[in-house]
């Protein structure tokens, strides 16, 4: 009888310990599952504009940016001519130019935030935009043309990928990085204080080669020819007073701007708009319009140009 008692026990402690087991293998395996559904690590990162330009001010920074390619070229020819003085004067030029853009161009609240399990980290920065389109009122030959030399001769000794046009270059966009040009437009003029000339051309090299960039793309192809043909008609009736060859560009910007609207989904209904306004326009532009109407047109041309640019994907 005391061996049957003792016998019970003994298989009772055994079931109990193995029920224990049971049931602790269980609970670690539903912890490992809960673990492996939830996430272990949780990031959001958002970015919110402090403000945004007008059309205008991103019109006038897209020339600044532009203007400080035309000096920094200018820069250089002076260099090779071993004209040090003039050099500097064209890279103070730059050097302002850049201050201007990077307090007028809008900063960026960034917010950050990573969690894991009850450790939370936060962070806030402000950081202001770095590529900045160029758009240089068709000053081709002293904006582009150095930019696209000095880019196909870094390329030669492996291929030509840059394809030459009546623009200067096929592209969608060209953007500046502002950041980039100061630094070597900085050390540029300390190379030049320091009798080594030859630096200072690298370094205004490398804003041409590195510090500006084209960007490609199928859908703003139209928008580039838009563009294009705007600022050709403004300059056409504002500095030309040919009140024809403004016609014809506003035409030309009209049937490019018509071939963007059947690509795109983003400006559909604002491209139709466009061009509706452009065709009226275009109906009154003639050698009889008086100043006031002249200046006018010329008006609603450049606010159109900074509507397009402003289209470009960023």
């Amino acid at each position: 009888m005391k061996k049957q008692k003792k016998f019970k026990v003994i298989t009772l402690l055994r079931f109990m310990t193995s029920l224990a087991v049971i049931l602790i293998f269980s609970f670690t395996v539903r912890a490992q599952a809960g673990s492996e559904t939830g996430s272990r690590i949780t990031a959001k990162i958002e970015a919110h504009p402090v403000a945004k330009l007008t059309n205008e001010e991103f019109r006038a920074v897209s020339i600044a940016a532009g203007r400080v390619l035309k000096h920094t070229a200018q820069a250089m020819e002076a260099l090779v001519d071993e004209k040090k003085d003039e050099a500097l004067k064209h890279i103070d030029k730059g050097l302002t130019l850049l201050r201007i853009i990077e307090n007028a161009v809008p900063h960026r609240k960034i917010e950050a935030e990573i969690k894991s399990g009850d450790i939370t980290y936060k962070d806030e920065d402000e950081v202001s935009q770095r590529l900045v389109p160029v758009f240089d009122e068709l000053d081709d030959i002293e904006i582009i043309n150095p930019v696209v030399q000095a880019k196909k001769e870094k390329k030669a000794s492996v291929t030509d990928t840059l394809v030459v046009t009546l623009a200067g270059i096929d592209y969608t966009a060209m953007k500046l990085d502002t950041s980039l040009a100061r630094r070597l437009l900085e050390r540029a003029k300390k190379n030049i204080n320091k009798g080594k000339l030859g630096d200072s051309i690298s370094d205004l090299r490398t804003i041409q080669v590195n510090g500006v960039i084209f960007e490609f793309d199928e859908v703003d192809l139209p928008l580039e020819r838009a563009a294009d043909n705007l600022k050709l008609a403004e300059r056409e009736l504002k500095q030309n007073n040919n009140p024809a060859g403004s016609r014809a560009a506003l035409s030309a910007a009209s049937n490019a701007l018509r071939e963007y609207e059947k690509l795109t989904v983003d400006h559909h209904k604002e491209v139709r708009d466009l061009n509706r306004e452009i065709d009226k326009l275009s109906k009154t532009i003639s050698l009889e319009m008086s100043m006031t109407e002249k200046e006018k047109a010329v008006s609603k041309i450049s606010g159109w140009w900074s509507r397009v640019v402003k289209w470009f994907k960023k």
